[in-house]
């Protein structure tokens, strides 16, 4: 891990999101935060075992692994997505009314999830 991208890659997320950025995570399928910005650890764990059970259910039913992100649609217009990559996750918490889907699919998914190989 390239603990210098790391906290690279963080500071220009939170630049590109601007005021759209709730919190963000990088870790471990363990848990183990590797970076984080404005999220507790208890809400990063929620998300690995969220990501963990998922995972293997998908793995058990025989089902297509999840390829690049998990969307999930929270309660006051947040939108929470999760991007497995290897033995790693990276959670974004973002404002839907400040970032939209379609600037998340297009664009800003893409570029972190570059950044995140280059980080590995």
């Amino acid at each position: 891990m390239k603990y210098k991208l790391v906290n690279d890659y963080i500071d220009e997320i939170k630049d590109m999101l601007k005021d759209g950025l709730i919190a963000t995570s990088i870790f471990n399928q363990d848990g183990e935060i590797i970076a984080e910005y404005n999220l507790s650890s208890q809400s990063t764990l929620a998300c690995n075992s969220i990501t963990n059970y998922i995972l293997k259910k998908f793995r058990d039913h025989n089902l297509s692994n999840i390829d690049k992100y998990m969307i999930f649609s929270l309660e006051d217009d947040k939108i929470l997505i999760i991007i497995p990559l290897y033995n790693h996750r990276w959670m974004i918490l973002i404002d839907n009314n400040i970032i939209k889907l379609g600037i998340l699919l297009n664009r800003v998914i893409p570029e972190i999830r570059e950044k995140f190989k280059k980080i590995l």
